[in-house]
């Protein structure tokens, strides 16, 4: 029989799942607050320690050192009014045969009353970005000089850029729904909780009457410019010499006959900072990042790059398939290196002078599970900030955390109401 790529087989007409999902975070942190999540599975406690020593979690995404990884609500301060309400979703309920949950609050009125809340610390009349501002400094300036440490460590030798975004999407929740929403309020309730137990998945698709809606008028209201349209692929690579090195090759299609062109070698992105926030007065969830990327991989060999350019010109584009990259056979992949993951996007992207808004609408599969899957995610990244974090450093953190809070706002006011979501 011919071979069959793993995301051209087929059951009963869906892809391929596998039942037991990748390890996420890594299962040493500094704090016992820490929460361990990821944006495509979910982990236990278990699963973290027995997997402890490796470097890479939640589909092949390597964390920096000491990284710091929480969940946060924007709710109610009377926890009685918190409820998991259940939702369909193919993908969670393929691999673990249950729906997922999401936290919601019973009595939908009381919103617009709502209060920050966060292991009893929320305050009558502070608003939210306000309060998140404030909370999320201390972790954003450790994040930082953690960026700071890599970058002084890899400065003549590799090039190192800070990213600080967020995402928008629903933070979805596993087990038992009274087991998790007792989990919630007593992680809630705990002046010193350890929310580790709360397995979670940040589902960062978003429907594209939300993408028209951002496009057509929270682009122009906010002031964005438009900058650039393209599509492009990544193929995400693991070095099978080497398990801690990820590899992300982004590509474009020629023009001429239609072939993979290699434009960008870089290594995976380091996180340093991952803050999930429940916002129950809204019905979109956030996800804040602090990452360190290598612009560009400047170490490789000829022959690095020979078997690299190899391996992505044997690449066939096919629609037809999630991520819309195939290999024709197996023993096409080089030796040295294990195709884990690729991304197929059109993306628009805006800017000012503060702020640049990425929209992308594509698709995905992952090689370590065998599941493809849409994405469709708006990223919002705040260079200003980045700027003003690291400028305040040396001078001072008031100005870093008066546009911080402005940032959230301007977040809070305009991009997280969704009224089409498809999984709820």
């Amino acid at each position: 029989m011919a071979y069959i790529p793993p995301h051209r087989r087929q059951i009963n007409g869906a892809e391929k799942i596998s039942p037991t999902p990748y390890p996420c975070f890594p299962g040493q942190f500094r704090r016992s607050s820490t929460t361990p999540t990821s944006t495509s599975c979910f982990c236990s406690n278990s699963e973290r320690r027995n997997n402890s020593q490796h470097p890479l979690r939640g589909k092949n995404i390597p964390y920096g050192n000491d990284p710091i990884c929480k969940w946060l609500m924007v709710g109610p301060t009377d926890l009685t009014l918190l409820e998991m309400k259940p939702i369909s979703h193919e993908f969670v309920e393929g691999i673990y045969g249950e729906k997922p949950l999401v936290l919601t609050c019973a009595h939908p009125t009381t919103v617009a009353s709502l209060q920050v809340v966060v292991n009893n610390t929320g305050s009558t009349g502070t608003s939210p970005w306000v309060y998140l501002a404030e909370k999320l400094q201390p972790d954003l300036v450790k994040s930082f000089q953690n960026v700071c440490k890599e970058i002084d460590e890899f400065q003549e030798s590799e090039e190192i850029k800070p990213t600080f975004r967020v995402r928008f999407g629903k933070i979805v929740f596993r087990g038992g729904r009274s087991n998790m929403l007792d989990s919630i309020k007593n992680s809630l309730a705990d002046e010193s909780p350890s929310n580790e137990d709360l397995q979670r998945w940040f589902h960062a698709d978003i429907p594209s009457s939300y993408m028209e809606f951002i496009l057509s008028y929270i682009v122009p209201k906010t002031g964005l410019a438009f900058e650039t349209e393209n599509e492009y692929y990544h193929v995400k690579l693991l070095d099978k010499s080497d398990s801690k090195t990820v590899i992300s090759c982004k590509c474009w299609a020629t023009e001429a006959d239609g072939e993979l062109e290699l434009q960008e070698i870089e290594l995976c992105q380091l996180r340093h900072l991952v803050v999930d926030i429940s916002c129950l007065e809204k019905n979109l969830d956030m996800r804040m990042m602090v990452s360190s990327r290598k612009r560009a991989l400047m170490s490789l060999t000829e022959d690095q790059k020979n078997s690299l350019g190899n391996l992505i010109r044997s690449a066939v584009i096919d629609p037809n398939v999630k991520g819309v990259l195939r290999w024709p056979v197996e023993d096409s992949f080089e030796d040295k290196y294990k195709v884990i993951a690729v991304y197929h996007s059109k993306c628009k992207s805006f800017k000012n002078s503060l702020l640049r808004l990425k929209i992308h609408d594509g698709d995905q599969f992952d090689f370590t599970s065998s599941t493809g899957m849409d994405a469709r995610n708006i990223t919002l990244e705040m260079a200003g900030v980045v700027d003003e974090i690291l400028q305040g450093q040396k001078i001072g953190m008031c100005a870093a955390t008066e546009m911080f809070q402005d940032t959230l706002k301007l977040i809070w006011d305009n991009f997280l109401s969704c009224y089409d979501l498809s999984f709820t």
